[in-house]
């Protein structure tokens, strides 16, 4: 016998029992929370992962990187690939911040939207900590001088392009120091 399974349908109904599931136990104080791990950058990997974020968030369970924190911490630490990841996040980094902030969108916001393409959680999370900093008072520089994994001289890069050289020289600037210390 043949039997027609529908699935948006029952993905539908499966959604709605989730949510329901779900407000029951965040009325006793429990939040489920969805964990996945994405390796690699495959298409079709990246959409999948996306799309239960997506439905994670519609049901209303927390979203944990834990997964991609742990992928991302053994990336920086692979001895080989590690100093040319560091390179590729902190000229991207660089490169955004600084096109940001030179067209004009506020210093926090720039942050925040650089914190979207680092490409790594830990990067993510350190911008988007030095955002809350610098929306308390704090100097961007000093704000990134918190974490060492932002090197000495891009922060000083940073904190000379707030005062005294426009903020694409920040792109430009550690790009030239990191392509001039590669070709020692």
């Amino acid at each position: 016998m043949t039997v027609i399974f529908e699935g948006k349908y029952f993905a539908v109904k499966k959604e709605k029992e989730l949510k329901r599931s779900v407000d029951k136990l965040r009325i006793k104080g429990i939040t489920p929370k969805l964990v996945s791990v994405l390796v690699g950058d495959n298409p079709a990997s990246v959409l999948y992962v996306s799309l239960k974020e997506k439905a994670a968030q519609r049901i209303g369970a927390k979203i944990e990187e834990e997964g991609k924190i742990i992928v991302d911490d053994v990336i920086l630490k692979i001895p080989v690939v590690a100093p040319l990841v560091k390179k590729t996040i902190l000229s991207e980094i660089s490169r955004t911040l600084g096109l940001l902030v030179g067209s004009g969108t506020l210093v926090v916001e720039s942050l925040v939207q650089t914190s979207d393409v680092a490409g790594n959680a830990h990067y993510r999370n350190a911008l988007l900590d030095v955002s809350r900093r610098v929306e308390k008072g704090v100097t961007v520089g000093d704000a990134l001088s918190y974490y060492t994994i932002f090197p000495p001289i891009l922060i000083q890069l940073i904190k000379d392009s707030f005062g005294n050289f426009a903020p694409k020289s920040i792109m430009l600037a550690y790009k030239q120091n990191i392509y001039h210390k590669s070709e020692r």
